[in-house]
């Protein structure tokens, strides 16, 4: 959330929910993700095993490749080519 703070604010709501659509690309490709399926769906242990397992471990070279969004494509390139 801090460094969305940090950047301009989107300009329409299709820029917003295109932002949340390349964020959803990114986060979903990430082993963690599938940690947390894993975790609540499919062993139903509760347990997931985090990477990193601290909130303080997190660095902002994470964060910055979350928003690194070259190569993905837009919402709207997506629903309409669907």
């Amino acid at each position: 959330i801090h460094y969305m703070l940090h950047q301009p604010p989107p300009g329409s709501i299709i820029e917003a929910l295109n932002t949340d659509f390349k964020l959803a690309l990114r986060m979903t490709a990430r082993p963690d993700f599938v940690e947390g399926v894993r975790a609540i769906l499919i062993d139903k242990d509760g347990q997931p095993k985090w990477s990193p397992s601290r909130l303080e471990d997190v660095d902002g070279e994470m964060i910055r490749d979350l928003f690194d969004f070259d190569g993905l494509p837009d919402l709207q390139e997506t629903v309409i080519s669907t």
